[in-house]
């Protein structure tokens, strides 16, 4: 029939038009955003009636969605690498995604309203009334285990899940890490105040977390060491760590994307690590963003559609990639961006296309710095530095990272650093025998009282004969 009527609803958010013939339709104009991602995959909200999920990968890109078709319009969702969860209030559906039509596989009431469900390949987590219930994703199974006990506080305000662990936070400041496997308390870290948000990457053998005064922290649970992420955004909504470099984490608030790099090891670091930042991207209103993969972060915008926004740190890179290859300067830039990035294989191969001495200078120091004893050599080699060579050949062997770091310290003159590193090392005697060697005799006496008091006698001498 013919068009009679249009209206709009007061927030401007549904169309509703009608006809002579006597039908009625009704248009949403904006989709509430609903969008999680797990590993590489993600889905999202493409009508209040279906989710579609995608994937990342790039040999993917060209595959057919796989819809969730579901009966209500859903408050919050999950993803697992088998399983999608919907859901709102109390009420929870589990669909298969083996299955081409992802039928519902079962539905479950839990008995508070639920704030958070994360599902793995195994198990299903769900937050609701400061306490997280986990089952396997079984029909039926009523064997659920709860966190935290029933004699300790009902205080857990955000989780997380990986394949083998349940991580927890409180509003004690505390982190709790659970063996999947065993149900079991492995690991417990205490911040000095709540803890709102947890971002694991993969594995959660790394974890970001936002406090109540909205600080960003990098926790490393193998040495159970918390550091405080350099110009964390005070407003920010979600880390995302790149699915495709486990290294990259990108936090975003309302208008701009963030990028930082992590660092395993590094001279700066006693063993553990750190986080430095190395460039913002705008983020265009209207834009939801759901994860980064390999320096674009897929997000979605107010009607529906997922747009690609290429990072700014990563554009020379893509560039190079998609083209495959490029002229001299951008090949330069994208040289330097990976060695920002810390993918130093990667600027390796750029600077062996480019043959110019002094980007080979800089990727072997950044390597060096980074403890990549075996392509800082590589580096030195294709230079013609033989000294350099010849010191790292004699470094290959140390496993300690403190020790090397120290002896790496060394080789770029900072002393103290040095000794910083070998005291904290597995061999703390080296800090004596640098300053013995640098003929530093005050440090050297110092060091020896504690670390070597028969060699008190031989420096003594040396240092009155330095005095004369």
């Amino acid at each position: 029939g013919d068009l009679q009527h249009v209206t709009w609803t007061r927030d401007g958010q549904v169309l509703t038009v009608s006809s002579s013939s006597g039908a009625v339709l009704s248009f949403l104009a904006c989709l509430p955003p609903l969008a999680i991602a797990h590993g590489a995959s993600y889905m999202y909200l493409t009508s209040l009636m279906e989710l579609s999920v995608c994937s990342a990968l790039p040999d993917r890109k060209g595959d057919e969605p796989r819809r969730v078709r579901i009966g209500m319009e859903p408050t919050f969702a999950a993803l697992g690498p088998a399983h999608a969860a919907v859901g709102m209030n109390n009420q929870v559906f589990f669909h298969s995604l083996e299955a081409d039509d992802c039928p519902l596989a079962f539905e479950r009431e839990y008995l508070g309203t639920v704030d958070q469900v994360i599902l793995n390949a195994d198990f299903v987590a769900v937050l609701s009334e400061g306490r997280v219930q986990v089952h396997t994703l079984r029909e039926g199974d009523d064997g659920a285990q709860i966190f935290p006990g029933k004699d300790e506080s009902a205080d857990v305000t955000c989780m997380c899940m990986s394949r083998d662990f349940l991580v927890y936070g409180t509003a004690r400041g505390t982190i709790s890490y659970i063996f999947l496997q065993e149900f079991a308390l492995i690991n417990e870290y205490r911040h000095e105040c709540g803890i709102a948000k947890l971002f694991p990457n993969d594995s959660a053998t790394r974890l970001v977390f936002v406090d109540d005064t909205a600080a960003g922290f990098l926790y490393n649970p193998v040495v159970d060491l918390a550091r405080p992420i350099p110009r964390f955004p005070p407003a920010a909504v979600r880390v995302m760590w790149d699915s495709a470099d486990w290294g990259v984490l990108v936090v975003h608030d309302a208008k701009v994307l963030s990028v930082y790099v992590y660092s395993q090891h590094h001279v700066s670091d006693e063993g553990s690590g750190g986080v430095k930042p190395i460039g913002q991207t705008k983020l265009q209103p209207g834009l939801t963003p759901i994860m980064a993969y390999d320096g674009t972060v897929i997000s979605q915008a107010d009607n529906g559609a997922i747009v690609h926004v290429p990072l700014s740190t990563h554009d020379a890179i893509l560039k190079v990639a998609a083209k495959g290859g490029a002229a001299g300067e951008t090949l330069r830039k994208c040289f330097h961006q990976n060695l920002e990035l810390l993918r130093f294989t990667r600027a390796w191969e750029v600077a062996k296309l480019l043959r110019d001495q002094e980007l080979y200078l800089k990727l072997a120091r950044a390597a060096l710095l980074n403890l990549d004893v075996a392509l800082a050599e590589r580096a030195y080699r294709e230079q013609g530095d033989a000294c350099m060579v010849l010191t790292l050949s004699k470094l290959r062997a140390i496993e300690d990272a403190n020790l090397l770091a120290g002896h790496i310290a060394l080789t770029f003159e900072d002393y103290s650093r040095a000794q910083e590193l070998f005291l904290v090392s597995t061999r703390p005697i080296a800090a004596l025998e640098m300053r013995r060697d640098l003929l530093h005799w005050e440090q050297a006496l110092k060091l020896a009282k504690t670390l070597a008091p028969e060699q008190v006698p031989y420096i003594s001498c040396e240092f009155a004969q330095q005095l004369e």
